[in-house]
């Protein structure tokens, strides 16, 4: 009879190798067959703890890239262009003109 404890994400390991480990007061010795969470296992002794089960993936939600939006404005009475991104900080830090300020914004997008 095969003793099952099934926890969220604790899988059974095989400690090969010589020597002993110490995880969380236990110690495992060589050959034996004990249960343990991955990241419980430290990176040293990961060549010699060789995983019985699947190791479980970590659900990792997507990463959505904010795209911010650039608006141009015009300055007072000059016909020079100042851009702007979407949380209203300046970008380029001359004057420029309505063409450069297109043109800048095509490049940041």
């Amino acid at each position: 009879m095969e003793r099952t404890k099934k926890q969220d994400g604790v899988i059974r390991w095989r400690k090969d190798g010589g020597g002993s480990l110490r995880i969380k007061k236990r110690i495992i010795k060589p050959g034996q067959i004990f249960w343990a969470h991955p990241d419980e296992i430290p990176e040293g002794f990961r060549d010699v703890c060789i995983p019985l089960d699947d190791i479980p993936q970590k659900k990792t939600e997507p990463i959505v890239a904010r795209t911010p939006q650039y608006t141009y404005t015009k300055r007072d009475t000059s016909n020079y262009y100042d851009v702007f991104d979407s949380q209203g900080k300046k970008v380029n830090e001359r004057a420029l003109t309505k063409a450069k300020a297109i043109e800048l914004i095509e490049s940041l997008e």
